[in-house]
């Protein structure tokens, strides 16, 4: 069966000739919204549930297309078929120039009616300058049919043809359906409140049969990516004995078990393996007898862009394998550890020669899913990792992950802080009877990061955002106040992460107000830094910002770990040079309150004093 037919059984070729009585019994976008706006107009989840559910029950005849909404933001990659593991490719400027000509209408005066949500904006224009009219002829499978359409189109004239695509659309919507079908484009959240579980329960709810398969078809789900609107379609046309033929097998990636934060101390209840938490890329890694094909954490292939693992893992390994592990990154002159954004490097297509002249890439394996044709996570870990070990042979680039054994909480704590010196983020404590929970974050793996650093800063410029994050602030720079000085120093880092969309509008609004065009003359800022701000504030009319990190580096390309040879000091070597200090995984959280006062240089400069003598201490 192909895509076009599994999600529109009745083929959609009928719909510009159907008859009405075929018109009154296929599903309207209309009916599909008013659901939608009813779900997010309301709190209580129990209340949500049972909306959907009797709206599937009164159109069981029409479900895959309603899934297929649904589905389409939350989970668009899991179909069996990957004809449809691919995007629209309908960016926000392809999108408002199909607006612009649909409407007549200037795209800057659309841009000025922006405020964080692109389908509230454009329902509004279509309110004001359309005529309030109910459709009765735009169907769900007329905007399936739309969305497969753009999906399709590439080459010369691509974009022409989107923008007429999503016009033919256009012009049928009301303004609540162009509300809605502007989110489905355009990626975002149908920000209706209805998560993918309460969905699945609302279907159980419809489908009362269902549930005697619901653990069958989560396992489907998790392994071969089965979405639970095909289940529902197979359970109407009784093929549900399809799902049972969905099982693990290595070229299909699989959803990874992940961890929970907690506490040392739950190695006292079981004996725990302690493995390192690496700064580096997750990485499943398939062998079928034949072929190896890598996936990551997101279930992308990434075989071709991580070439020489894959070579390297077929001359590693011994018998047909789903291995779960971790990609790191060497300095190869300093034999340093690299942060994540350096493995990034090495995964674009026109950086990796380059990249790979002084980086080594290790594949760190620490868990074995699938051997000799079975599924083997209900194993307990200790037997697992004892076969892992037995048919994979290690290689300058496929390595095991690093193993201790205790029941210790100090000796468990001095191994993470041991796994944080040599560069790494801390440590994962696994319980060694548990058995691997396809996607799943569960307790008996505890990942413990030995600190965080929270410190305030002062705002002194923004970098504009880009596509979605258009007309909002998508990175922030910020300073601290030099210690009996009317002078600031920056950071030698741009901050993007942790910040919601209501603070990079607020930002936006006040960088637009109160920003100038050149540098602070009392701000001291890395030149390569300077050039990425778009617009800077004085840090006197600046907001103080709340930022975390989980440690400082030193900021060079590759964002190497603080230590002794290379720390960064100003000239009295009192304190640190901050232009010349970088962040890991920092994270804006929010504005601090009217009156808060930044920390200052000194006392930045004691906080990496202090991760200094933790770590020299281990």
């Amino acid at each position: 069966m192909s895509l076009l037919n599994f999600i529109d059984p009745e083929n959609n070729d009928k719909d510009k000739e159907s008859s009405d009585k075929e018109k009154s019994n296929r599903l309207l976008f209309s009916e599909v919204t008013t659901l939608f706006e009813q779900l997010q107009t309301t709190r209580s989840t129990l209340e949500k549930e049972g909306m959907i559910a009797k709206f599937l029950q009164h159109k069981k005849n029409q479900i895959v297309n309603i899934d297929f909404l649904f589905f389409y933001q939350i989970s668009a990659k899991d179909f069996v078929n990957l004809e449809f593991d691919k995007e629209t490719g309908v960016s926000i400027a392809i999108f408002l120039q199909a607006v612009s000509r649909h409407m007549k209408i200037d795209i800057d005066e659309i841009n000025l009616r922006y405020k964080g949500d692109w389908g509230k904006t454009i329902m509004k224009y279509f309110s004001k300058n359309t005529a309030k009219k109910k459709s009765e002829s735009l169907t769900v499978s007329q905007i399936v049919h739309s969305i497969l359409n753009l999906t399709s189109y590439s080459g010369s004239g691509s974009q022409k043809r989107k923008q007429n695509e999503i016009i033919s659309i256009l012009k049928n919507c009301t303004p609540f359906e162009a509300k809605y079908f502007t989110r489905l484009i355009l990626g975002g959240s149908l920000k209706t409140g209805a998560k993918d579980k309460l969905i699945q329960r609302a279907f159980l709810s419809a489908f009362s049969d269902l549930n005697q398969y619901y653990k069958q078809i989560e396992y489907a789900n998790k392994t071969r990516r089965l979405n639970f609107g095909q289940a529902i379609f197979w359970y109407l046309e009784n093929h549900i004995d399809k799902i049972t033929e969905l099982i693990m097998k290595p070229g299909h990636p699989v959803s990874l078990m992940l961890a929970e934060r907690g506490d040392v101390e739950v190695v006292t209840s079981a004996p725990h393996f302690m493995e390192y938490k690496y700064d580096g890329f997750r990485l499943q890694a398939h062998y079928d007898g034949k072929k190896v094909t890598l996936f990551s954490r997101g279930l992308e292939n990434h075989t071709d862009n991580l070439a020489d693992v894959a070579v390297a893992f077929r001359k590693s390994v011994k018998e047909s394998c789903i291995v779960d592990g971790e990609i790191l990154a060497y300095n190869k002159e300093t034999g340093d550890v690299l942060p994540f954004q350096s493995i990034i490097r090495r995964k674009r297509k026109y950086d990796r020669n380059e990249v790979a002249k002084t980086m080594h890439t290790e594949y760190r394996i620490f868990d074995l899913l699938f051997y000799k044709g079975k599924d083997i996570t209900s194993l307990p870990l200790i037997e697992r990792r004892g076969i892992l070990e037995e048919i994979v042979t290690p290689s300058s680039i496929i390595q095991f992950s690093e193993k201790y054994e205790t029941q210790d909480p100090e000796e468990a704590l001095a191994l993470i802080y041991k796994a944080k010196k040599e560069g790494h983020e801390g440590g994962i404590l696994k319980n060694a009877q548990s058995p691997y929970l396809i996607g799943v974050r569960d307790k008996s793996w505890t990942k413990i990061k030995p600190q965080t650093y929270d410190m305030d800063a002062v705002l002194i410029g923004g970098q504009y955002g880009t596509g979605k994050r258009a007309n909002m602030i998508s990175r922030v720079f910020v300073s601290f106040p030099v210690d009996n000085s009317e002078d600031y120093e920056s950071l030698g880092v741009a901050i993007g992460s942790g910040m919601s969309e209501e603070i990079m509008i607020q930002l936006r609004q006040l960088l637009e107000s109160e920003g100038v065009s050149e540098c602070p003359f009392n701000v001291r800022i890395a030149n390569n830094l300077a050039l990425q701000v778009n617009t800077w504030i004085y840090p006197e009319k600046g907001p103080v910002l709340e930022i975390v990190a989980d440690s400082f580096s030193w900021k060079t390309k590759e964002n190497i770990p603080l230590n002794e040879k290379n720390i960064p000091k100003t000239s009295d070597n009192d304190r640190y040079d901050l232009t010349k200090v970088s962040l890991r995984f920092p994270r804006c959280k929010g504005i601090r309150e009217s009156g808060k006062k930044a920390n200052s240089v000194q006392e930045v400069s004691n906080m990496i004093r202090s991760q200094l003598e933790t770590l020299n201490k281990i």
